[in-house]
């Protein structure tokens, strides 16, 4: 009974438990029925976040697109106003340099009208002076005549009149000189007027060139500025326009054509003919054909420029002119279209009673000592200064070496021997024949034909520098040629350098350096024999 009651109070317990267990099962339900629906609005807060995440995102997304195409705008637009401001920097300093060429161009307008302005008064006072000391001259000349032909009425019947006649001649004949001497000086100085004029002409074509290059420059700074503007244009937005094209470039200057052409179409002053006088003249003089000092002296100075041609070396030791092995340009032909004709002397040196008159060049000191021995010991004159007159007969070099003064003895017509001569002489107690050792040119060789100095060698050899005067002394002043004051029609054209012209540019002109002067000079000489 006991253990009835026991299991009795047991299960009693047991269901109590149960019952409590379904109470908290229930309230468990009931929470988890909360929680669910807890979980269920989550949930659907969740996909309502869900959904707005991916709007923000899209949104995101496109506002990155559009910032990345704002950066790309703000790239391209920083690129075309670094571009815009280098060109503007590139125009500033065009204009700078142009600035300065147009200021040297204004530097040399200035010069040229101060040198045209400066010859034409010292021209015009010179001629001034020169035509009232003719006029003087003439004058005394006529009164001397009046005085004359009275003197000689007076003097018929007087013994000693004849001497008095010869002595009035003679004050003529002086007068007559020395109107003669006046008209020489007169021609020289039309010369130097003349030289001046080429002078002005080079610095006219050097402003020329100078405005030309001004020209191109301006040209291409403003085709550059206007390709870099149409390249630019596409993507820059079309609110303003670019003013760098329109403010920055000036306008290229005119070419002042007038003024260049004016020392071309100037006319040279007129100078007085001496035939005017030429009746008042009774018999003239022979006047001396030398280069003295007081007419036309030549130095070896002169004749041995600083030469900067690699081609040509002078040695001033010696005075031998070498040439260098050197590729000839195929422009540059060194020979005259007719050559010089070279003729031996119309009187055998062999039978002429004419003493040599020698002049040595290029030789070492111990070998001219021994020279000069030779020549003074056979009776020859010998030239030991370095002037040239026309008085030297024979021009003794080395063999196979020419020099300044060979090649003047060449133009001149004198004899080129080698030292062989005066050693035979020597062993024959005699002056030979100098035709076996050498050659004697024809005086003036170069007469009938014409030359041109071109700008470019006037512009690199100035008319004071020794290579404008040696080209001056072999062609024209000792060889004959005639200086032209144009290219057209002439027969040699001298450059500074064939690279600088096209081969067509003087049409069949030969073109010369002075390289290629001394190989037509030398061409034209046969070979020394020792």
């Amino acid at each position: 009974m006991t253990k009835t009651i026991g299991e009795m109070e047991k299960s009693f317990q047991i269901h109590d438990k149960d019952t409590h267990m379904s109470e908290e099962m229930e309230k468990t339900i009931s929470e988890n029925g909360s929680l669910m629906k807890q979980i269920q609005e989550l949930q659907d807060r969740v996909n309502e976040w869900k959904n707005k995440y991916e709007v923000l995102l899209t949104k995101s997304q496109k506002y990155q697109e559009e910032i990345q195409q704002k950066n790309n705008k703000i790239q391209l637009l920083t690129e075309q106003t670094k571009s815009q401001l280098d060109e503007l920097r590139y125009l500033d300093i065009s204009k700078q340099t142009i600035e300065e060429l147009k200021s040297q161009i204004q530097i040399l307008k200035n010069r040229s009208e101060e040198l045209r302005s400066k010859m034409e008064t010292d021209y015009n006072e010179s001629l001034h002076q020169k035509l009232q000391e003719i006029e003087n001259l003439k004058d005394h000349i006529t009164k001397i005549q009046k005085e004359l032909e009275v003197s000689k009425e007076q003097l018929k019947n007087d013994e000693n009149y004849e001497k008095e006649i010869l002595k009035l001649n003679n004050e003529i004949t002086d007068i007559q000189a020395e109107l003669s001497y006046l008209n020489k000086k007169t021609e020289e100085d039309a010369k130097t007027i003349s030289n001046l004029n080429a002078k002005i002409l080079q610095l006219t074509q050097a402003n020329e060139n100078l405005e030309k290059k001004n020209q191109d420059k301006n040209n291409s700074d403003s085709d550059e500025a206007k390709r870099k503007s149409n390249q630019a244009q596409p993507t820059v937005p079309r609110q303003s326009k670019s003013p760098t094209t329109n403010s920055t470039t000036p306008n290229p200057p005119k070419s002042p054509k007038s003024n260049s052409k004016t020392p071309k179409t100037q006319q040279k002053p007129r100078i007085p003919s001496s035939k005017s006088t030429a009746s008042l003249q009774t018999k003239n003089t022979a006047t001396s054909t030398n280069l003295n000092i007081n007419e036309q002296a030549y130095t070896i100075s002169q004749f041995f420029p600083k030469i900067k041609d690699n081609n040509v070396v002078a040695d001033d030791s010696t005075d031998v002119l070498t040439t260098s092995k050197r590729k000839r340009e195929d422009d540059v032909t060194p020979s005259i279209t007719k050559k010089p004709h070279l003729s031996s002397p119309t009187v055998s040196e062999e039978h002429s009673d004419e003493k040599p008159v020698v002049w040595l060049t290029g030789l070492k000191e111990s070998k001219k000592q021994e020279l000069k021995d030779i020549i003074l010991s056979l009776g020859g004159d010998l030239r030991e200064d370095s002037k040239f007159d026309q008085s030297i007969t024979h021009i003794v070099c080395p063999s196979n070496t020419h020099t300044i003064k060979s090649l003047v003895g060449f133009v001149t017509g004198k004899w080129v021997v080698g030292p062989g001569w005066l050693e035979d002489s020597k062993t024959a107690k005699k002056f030979i024949s100098p035709q076996p050792y050498g050659k004697c040119g024809k005086s003036s060789p170069f007469e009938g034909k014409t030359f041109y100095l071109s700008p470019s060698f006037l512009s690199s050899n100035p008319v004071s520098s020794e290579t404008y005067n040696n080209f001056i002394i072999l062609l024209e002043t000792l060889g004959g040629g005639t200086r032209k004051e144009s290219g057209k029609n002439v027969d040699f054209v001298i450059l500074a350098s064939t690279d600088k012209e096209s081969p067509g540019a003087y049409g069949q002109a030969k073109l010369l350096t002075y390289s290629s002067l001394i190989d037509l000079v030398n061409s034209n000489i046969v070979e020394i024999k020792s």
